[in-house]
């Protein structure tokens, strides 16, 4: 999917120690929850903050730009030592609000009624997502099945695009100029209004 990469497979992490001789001694984090006796009745959740350019579109690293390789965040749920609940959905375009509920809601434990997101089992998912790094803000915008908008503006240079990325899901071609003056305007104003809309953080 585009917003989440979901992996079925155990994840290990590593690290490593470097006490004063240099020698080296890698331990598992999962070596060390389960001697803590923390792997008896878990759900581990492992996710990110943000995403990886690794050339794509000339970029690399993160915090410098809203394109889908910064805002595409991994996210994996092992449950260990129990069946899990029920599994995630296919949903498109989940966000980073939703993690939270879905923990709670394998846990058995209610969302308050405050959070916008949404557990990753349910049927659906936010209609708006607003997503911001630094002088670039925008929203993805998928109440229309057939296409999902990402518009997004450089504030400082007041350039804007679109993307749909239900065809084109790595945004190489920019719509802006192509799509409906009245539909445009409506981006330009959500991305505007932003968060203070009740539009999901991406």
């Amino acid at each position: 999917m585009c917003c989440w990469r979901r992996y079925s497979a155990l994840f290990s992490l590593f690290s490593s120690k470097f006490p004063n001789d240099f020698s080296f001694r890698p331990f598992t984090l999962q070596e060390v929850l389960r001697r803590k006796g923390y792997l008896q009745n878990t759900l581990a959740v492992i996710t990110a903050d943000h995403g990886e350019s690794l050339g794509e579109h000339g970029l690399y690293t993160h915090a410098n730009s809203v394109r889908e390789e910064a805002l595409n965040v991994p996210l994996i749920l092992i449950p260990v030592g129990y069946a899990a609940s029920a599994n995630t959905s296919d949903r498109t375009f989940p966000a980073q609000v939703d993690i939270a509920p879905t923990v709670l809601g394998e846990l058995g434990v209610p969302a308050p009624a405050t959070w916008k997101g949404r557990a990753l089992n349910s049927e659906t998912g936010l209609p708006l997502m607003y997503f911001e790094e630094h002088a670039f803000a925008g929203l993805i915008d998928h109440r229309d099945a057939t296409h999902a908008w990402k518009y997004w503006i450089d504030r400082n240079s007041g350039v804007d695009h679109v993307f749909d990325l239900s065809v084109d899901p790595h945004e190489t071609l920019d719509v802006r100029g192509a799509i409906p003056a009245t539909l445009l305007a409506q981006l330009r104003d959500l991305s505007r209004t932003g968060p203070s809309a009740g539009l999901a953080v991406r």
